[in-house]
C-alpha cells in the first residue's frame, strides 16, 4: 500500500523518565491526607455547605405581622448565618475533644471571697439581733421603740419614747426602792401588767385630742408662743434665768427639754376642753347625783361618844375609861339622849354635830367601821374597844345635801362624766403601736441621768398659757425700768 503513512512511534522513554510519570499519575489520583482523616460526616456536610454556597440564595417574602397592641409590624427576631469566610476557615479542621478548664485562684482572689463571707456573715447577724426581742428592748433602753421612736399612736396624736419613759419610770424605780431591783424580772406577769397600764393612761388622756376636735378646740402659733413665753419666766421666776438649773430639774424628773415643751401644749389643750365642759349644762350636778354617788361608794354616816386612850397612860387609868364608856352606855339604853351625854363626855377631835360624821370605808377606825357595817339606821352600838379608846356609835343616814363631803362629790361626779366621755372616745378612736411595742420590758426601760443627783428633786410644775403671765409682765416692766435707768448689764 503505497499511499499509506507511516506511523511515528514514539521513541522508548527512559527509565528515570518513566518513573517520574508514574509518581505523578499515582498523586493525581491518591487523596489528601487531610481528606482522608477527615470523617465522612463531615465530609457530607462541606459539600453540602460547598453546594448551598455556589447555589444562588433564594430569600422567601418576609410576611409583615401586625401587633394588636399597637397596630404596627412586629418586629421578627434576625437568624445569624455564618459568614463564607467563617466558613472557609473551618472548612477541612478537625473538632478537638472538649476539655474542662481547671480554675486556679491566687492569694488575692481568695483573701477577697473570704472576706465578702465574713461580711455577708456580719449582716445576717446583725439583721437577725435587730429582728429578735432582746435587741428591741436594747434601742428602746437607748432612745425609741422603733426606728421613729414611736410607742403608740392614739388618734392622731403620736405618745413617743421619751414620753413613755416619764410615764413608766416613777412607779418602776417606787416600786423597785420597796422590793428591789430585780422585782420586774421576777415577777414578768407584773411588768406586763405594768406597761399595759401606763398605756392605758396615756390612751385617755390623749383621747382629750379626739374630744378637743369636736370641740373644735385647738392651739393657734400664737399660743405657743405665749407658753413658750411662760417657760421662759418660769425660768426667770424660779431658777432665777439659769437655764442650766432647769435643765437638772428636767433630768431629775425624767424628762428633756423638747418634752416638757411639748406636755405644756398638751396640757392647756387638755384644759381647754375641760374648762368647756364644766361650762357646759352637761356638768351640772344636783343632789340626787351626789346621793348616788355617795351610795356607790358605801358612806357610812355616824355620831359618837369617844373615850379616848393615851399611851402613857396606866392600866388603871385605861381600865377607868372602859368602866365610864360602859356606864354611860346603860344610861343610853336607860333612855338619856345621845346628843347630851356625847357633848358630855366626848374628847375628840371628830367633829360629828348634829348632822354626824360621814366618812367612806376604809378611811375612819377599823373597829369603828366594821361595827358600823353592822348596825341599822338608828342603831347604837357597845362599847367598842380600839387602839386608841373606847367608842359608842350611833348610824345615821347620811345627810346628803349637807355632809361633810358633799363638795368634794360634786367635784367626783364631774370628774366621773370626764372619765367615762374619755372611755368612750378611747373605744371609738384609731389607736396602733409600734412595731417593738410587744418587747417593751419595764426592767429593761432605764434613764440615763446627765446631772448627779441629790436624792431630793423638784416635780415638774404644769405650764399653761395664762401660768406666770402675771409675773412675767412684771418681770417685763421691771427690767424695762432697769433698762432705761441704765442698770442692765449687756
Amino acid at each position: 500500500m503505497a499511499n499509506s503513512k507511516p506511523t511515528k512511534k514514539k521513541a522508548p522513554s527512559s527509565p528515570d523518565e518513566t518513573e517520574q510519570q508514574a509518581l505523578t499519575k499515582k498523586r493525581a489520583t491518591e487523596k489528601p491526607a487531610a481528606e482522608k482523616s477527615q470523617p465522612k460526616q463531615n465530609t457530607a456536610k462541606q459539600t453540602a455547605k460547598t453546594k448551598a454556597e455556589a447555589a444562588p440564595k433564594k430569600r422567601r417574602p418576609r410576611k409583615k405581622r401586625v401587633s394588636h397592641a399597637k397596630g404596627k409590624p412586629a418586629k421578627t427576631a434576625k437568624t445569624k448565618v455564618p459568614s463564607k469566610e467563617k466558613l472557609k476557615k473551618t472548612k477541612g479542621k478537625v473538632k478537638e475533644p472538649h476539655r474542662e478548664k481547671v480554675v486556679v485562684f491566687d492569694k488575692t482572689t481568695i483573701r477577697f471571697y473570704l472576706i465578702a463571707v465574713a461580711a455577708v456573715v456580719v449582716l445576717l447577724t446583725l439583721a437577725a439581733s435587730i429582728l429578735s426581742p432582746s435587741a428591741f428592748r436594747k434601742v428602746f433602753r437607748n432612745t425609741p421603740v422603733d426606728r421613729n421612736g414611736l410607742v403608740m399612736r392614739v388618734g392622731d396624736y403620736k405618745v413617743m419614747a421619751d414620753e413613755f419613759k416619764m410615764q413608766v419610770l416613777p412607779g418602776k424605780y417606787k416600786y423597785e426602792t420597796i422590793y428591789g431591783a430585780s422585782y420586774w424580772s421576777a415577777h414578768p406577769t407584773d411588768d406586763v401588767a405594768y406597761v399595759e397600764e401606763m398605756s392605758r393612761q396615756l390612751i385617755q388622756k390623749y383621747a382629750y385630742f379626739a374630744w378637743a376636735k369636736e370641740l373644735g378646740i385647738a392651739l393657734t402659733d400664737a399660743d405657743r408662743r405665749q407658753i413658750d413665753a411662760n417657760i421662759e419666766a418660769y425660768i426667770y421666776s424660779e431658777y432665777g434665768g439659769s437655764y442650766d438649773s432647769f435643765l437638772r430639774m428636767l433630768d431629775a424628773n425624767y424628762c428633756t427639754a423638747d418634752l416638757f415643751t411639748r406636755l405644756a401644749y398638751n396640757n392647756e389643750l387638755i384644759q381647754r376642753v375641760r374648762n368647756a365642759f364644766l361650762a357646759s349644762p352637761a356638768a351640772k350636778v344636783t343632789d340626787e347625783d351626789v346621793k348616788t354617788h355617795a351610795i356607790e361608794k358605801g358612806v357610812l354616816c355616824i355620831k359618837e361618844i369617844y373615850f379616848a386612850v393615851d399611851e402613857d397612860m396606866s392600866e388603871t387609868d385605861v381600865a377607868a375609861q372602859q368602866a365610864l364608856a360602859e356606864s354611860v352606855l346603860a344610861r343610853i339604853q336607860n333612855g338619856e339622849d345621845f346628843d347630851t351625854l356625847m357633848r358630855q363626855y366626848t374628847n375628840t377631835a371628830v367633829e360629828s354635830g348634829e348632822s354626824g360624821y360621814a366618812f367612806e370605808p376604809g378611811s375612819y377606825i377599823t373597829e369603828v367601821e366594821e361595827a358600823t357595817k353592822a348596825l341599822e339606821v338608828g342603831g347604837i352600838s357597845d362599847v367598842i374597844a380600839s387602839s386608841m379608846g373606847f367608842h359608842i356609835v350611833i348610824r345615821l343616814e347620811p345627810d346628803y345635801k349637807n355632809f361633810s363631803l358633799y363638795n368634794d362629790y360634786v367635784e367626783e361626779v364631774k370628774e366621773a362624766r370626764i372619765a367615762a366621755k374619755l372611755v368612750a372616745l378611747s373605744e371609738q378612736i384609731n389607736i396602733e403601736f409600734g412595731a417593738g411595742y410587744q418587747y417593751i420590758k419595764v426592767a429593761d426601760i432605764k434613764w440615763n441621768h446627765k446631772y448627779p443627783q441629790t436624792g431630793t428633786s423638784t416635780p415638774l410644775p404644769e405650764i399653761t398659757e395664762e401660768t406666770h403671765d402675771h409675773d412675767h409682765a412684771e418681770d417685763a416692766q421691771t427690767t424695762e425700768t432697769d433698762s432705761e435707768a441704765g442698770t442692765v448689764d449687756e
